[in-house]
């Protein structure tokens, strides 16, 4: 008999699948199955026997237990079995073989499971179950007469329901100007000065001490506290401001246009009268209460087409009227069928004109937009129309393949962060594998306020169907503006510090590599793969920090910033290359004459990571502390796409190479030029192969550009922005004549010539001409 119910249960599933295209079906199975699939918590004494095949064969064919789904882990039982033999003062035991079983459907939601006692209906030692489902996103028609769900996470205060925000659209310089003034009294009253000056003493004071720095924290935490509530004060008093509400559950009423109410007046009147005319007897069984219902619905229709959105689609109004004298007659049948086909054709004429304007509308927004404001016009270009998702369920599998859909906040929550936090963040740093040497390296002195600490995950669907499945989304982290903007403050300070000292990484590069070549030295050079040409291997990103952070730059400067210090401090600081200088202060005296040094071992701008020395062996070195460095962080590198150069060396060609990575990668060197930060160096200083890249590069740009169909316009931003831009940055480490220079230009100028219809022999100067079509001339 089971097996009858599971083959006739796979027949309906299927033929539904292979039949019904626009009809929803929900399969329920429901009874005493005599059985159970947990025996553990579904009967009482528990046993150890597993659950029974014919209840495992519904998981599998996709339906799942509603009381499971809902009390995953409570004791319900709907049958007690009594030993008529014995004492009738309870039951020898207790069992769930009452059950009702669903479809997986994600728009269906289980809301109650109850147990009634029969004892004093049926006499049975069964109960009676029942279920609510709420169906109304799964019955689509039904879905503008749904009840508003008012389901509120009891967990979460005000400012998660509801938020105040600034509305910048409103925001007028007057504003802005008290706005600047009311915060700076709010900072003046907070007296901020005294407190950053007693942060910074106590961490003076306890600097070096063996202590957990808890009170640092405390205090920053209080400190940063007052900041953000100086900044609200301030914005609340003098910036308008508009209230956000966080969006509900998708089952909200839809409220019905006139439009939609007069097409669903036509179509009951269209249905009535293909009744009547389908069955003679229908209207024998009808009272006056029914005629009197349909006489108001008459009257209510003829009024549809009063307003004036359809005056320009009615000749005669006349033959919209449904008459309301001799109903239900073959005259009154007739005149209505009339009438109906009359509003079909209105209402269709008035859906398409509708559809047409609401396209010309579209169509002079993007106009006015591409006339008025052309940086939105094509940031608009790149939208893309994302489907609008709310996580009021969430479908969770389990690990015996088991799913159920949660409705339970705290349970979607919890979900929710198992899900998301493999994927923004996830710490991999072996630090208890650290040895003496990067202990010291390590040690932590910085504090951050604990707000920093949080963010805002926004689920961003992906383009498969959500299905209330969170693998489904991509999530990204939003943070507070305010952290952001003294970060941002942070990092600038930060670049104008090295600015200001000249640290450039490539002019120092060429000027190691110019020193080993005039002075004849030897010079080892090796840079890592992160920006080589090639795939690398599939690996899980690990370590990382918050998108969209504005000190991003920051903290990545301060995660590789220990590996630096360390390879500095090795081997007495005699690692890296030593550049030395004399500078005669008096030419005529030399005991004034001042020698200047400066040793290198590592040079480092970003993910872009050089070694250099002055044999193989030291620059081994280096390299095996950034291995170890690399492998506390669980951070891979790949050696096959390193690149070793050297300069002058000592030793026969098959000695020059260095190991690198996990895996000792051999790299060998190369008599080619290593790529560093986008330009090129060698170990011989070929003038004629830098020329070669530069025109190279040059006919890259070209290529695609002859194929295309652009303006005078569009070339001359081209070559400005991009062309242009890209030579210079290549070229920066070597000087070329004007000659050189307009030489590697002649197929730039052909080309502009060309596309603007102009004579070779048209001056060339004048395409440099602001005026005319302003061209830089590089």
């Amino acid at each position: 008999m089971r097996k009858n119910l599971i083959d006739e249960l796979i027949i309906a599933m299927e033929g539904h699948e292979r039949s019904v295209h626009n009809t929803v079906v929900l399969h329920v199975g429901l009874g005493d199955f005599n059985d159970t699939i947990n025996n553990r918590i579904d009967r009482s004494p528990s046993t150890g026997q597993p659950g029974s095949q014919f209840l495992i064969q519904l998981l599998q064919l996709g339906l799942y237990d509603v009381c499971r789904s809902l009390y995953p882990d409570a004791e319900i039982f709907t049958h007690e079995k009594w030993d008529k033999n014995k004492s009738k003062s309870g039951p020898i035991s207790k069992s769930r073989i009452d059950q009702i079983w669903i479809t997986h459907k994600p728009d269906v939601i289980p809301v109650e499971f109850s147990v009634h006692s029969s004892q004093m209906i049926t006499n049975s030692h069964h109960s009676i179950i029942s279920t609510t489902l709420n169906i109304s996103g799964f019955i689509r028609n039904n879905f503008r007469h749904c009840v508003p769900d008012q389901l509120q996470d009891p967990d979460l205060g005000d400012k998660h329901q509801n938020k105040r925000i600034v509305d910048f659209s409103k925001i007028t310089n007057v504003q802005w100007e008290n706005f600047t003034e009311t915060l700076d009294r709010e900072i003046e009253a907070w007296d901020f000065q005294q407190l950053i000056d007693g942060f910074n003493c106590e961490i003076q004071l306890r600097d070096g001490k063996d202590n957990d720095g808890e009170e640092i924290k405390r205090r920053f935490n209080e400190l940063w506290n007052n900041v953000m509530s100086a900044i609200s004060i301030a914005m609340n008093i003098e910036l308008p401001m508009k209230l956000v509400k966080y969006p509900g559950s998708r089952n909200t009423r839809h409220k019905l246009s006139f439009a939609d109410k007069t097409m669903r007046h036509t179509t009951k009147l269209e249905s009535l009268i293909r009744k009547i005319c389908k069955d003679q007897d229908y209207l024998i069984a009808k009272d006056a209460h029914w005629i009197d219902y349909w006489l108001n619905r008459f009257n209510k229709y003829n009024d549809d087409y009063r307003r004036k959105e359809y005056d320009n689609f009615i000749d005669k109004y006349e033959q919209l009227i449904i008459p309301t004298h001799d109903l239900f007659r073959d005259t009154w049948i007739n005149n209505v069928k009339g009438v109906v086909k009359q509003r079909s054709k209105i209402d269709k004429n008035f859906l398409q004109a509708q559809r047409l304007s609401k396209i010309q509308e579209s169509i002079e927004k993007r106009c006015n937009i591409i006339h008025s404001d052309i940086p939105k016009w094509l940031l608009s270009t790149q939208d893309a129309v994302k489907e609008h998702i709310i996580i009021d369920r969430a479908v969770i599998s389990n690990k015996n393949e088991s799913v159920r859909l949660a409705i339970d906040p705290k349970t979607i929550r919890t979900h929710a962060k198992d899900t998301f936090a493999g994927i923004l963040r996830k710490r991999n740093t072996k630090s208890i594998e650290q040895d003496a040497f990067w202990s010291n390296i390590y040690r932590p002195k910085g504090v951050v306020p604990e707000q920093w600490k949080q963010s805002l995950i926004h689920p961003i669907p992906k383009l498969q169907k959500f299905d209330y499945i969170l693998a489904n989304t991509r999530p990204i982290a939003l943070l507070d503006n305010i952290r952001k903007s003294v970060t941002k403050l942070l990092t600038n300070r930060l670049s104008t510090i090295l600015t200001n000292n000249k640290v450039i990484p490539l002019r120092l590069m060429n000027d190691i590599i110019e020193d080993a070549r005039e002075n004849g030295r030897e010079l080892w050079v090796t840079n890592e793969c992160n920006n080589s040409i090639g795939p690398s291997p599939t690996f899980i990103g690990g370590d990382g920090i918050d998108q969209g952070d504005a000190i991003s730059p920051l903290l990545w400067r301060i995660f590789y910033d220990p590996l630096l210090v360390a390879i500095q401090q090795a081997c007495n600081q005699q690692q890296g290359y030593e550049m030395v200088n004399t500078w005669p202060s008096d030419i005529q005296d030399r005991s004034t004459w001042q020698q200047y040094r400066l040793r290198v071992p590592v040079i480092a701008y970003m993910n872009d990571t050089s070694y250099l020395d002055s044999s193989g062996d030291k620059i081994q070195a280096s390299i095996n502390i950034a291995t170890q460095f690399y492998y506390l962080h669980d951070v891979d590198i790949n050696g096959k796409k390193s690149e070793l150069m050297v300069i002058n060396p000592k030793l026969p060609r098959d000695e020059l190479y260095i190991n690198i990575g996990r895996d000792n990668s051999k790299v060998q060197a190369t008599d080619k030029e290593i790529r560093y930060l986008g330009c090129y160096f060698s170990s011989s200083n070929s003038r004629k192969r830098s020329i070669k890249r530069f025109q190279d590069i040059i006919e890259r740009f070209l290529n695609p550009i002859r194929r295309k169909r652009i303006t005078v316009g569009h070339i001359a931003y081209l070559i400005n922005h991009v062309l242009i831009p890209r030579v210079v940055y290549v070229a920066q480490l070597m000087t070329l004549s004007e000659n050189e220079w307009n030489h590697l230009f002649t197929l730039v100028i052909k080309l502009v010539k060309q596309i603007c219809g102009l004579p070779r022999s048209y001056p060339t100067s004048a395409l440099y001409h602001r005026y005319i079509l302003g061209i830089n001339n590089p």
